[in-house]
């Protein structure tokens, strides 16, 4: 279901990586997909996926993008 946590981690992707509203609310439902969530869990979430990005030297709004266009294959 959508919390308020959700839609301000939905917000921060569009703001922070650019992403499109589809893409962020992608994201957001795939992070519930994952489990039950705080809003501080999901941060974290996002904030680690930024981290590997930088890492390993890409964008972090390509891998973000990347799992929103594979939402389907994320959710199994």
């Amino acid at each position: 279901h959508l919390t308020k946590e959700n839609i301000k981690g939905a917000v921060k992707l569009m703001k922070y990586y650019g992403m499109d509203a589809s893409s962020a609310a992608q994201i957001t439902k795939q992070f519930n997909y994952i489990g039950e969530m705080t809003g501080q869990t999901q941060e974290e979430l996002r904030l680690s996926v930024v981290e590997m990005a930088n890492l390993g030297k890409v964008a972090p709004t390509k891998i973000f993008e990347d799992l929103a266009g594979n939402a389907e294959a994320v959710g199994k």
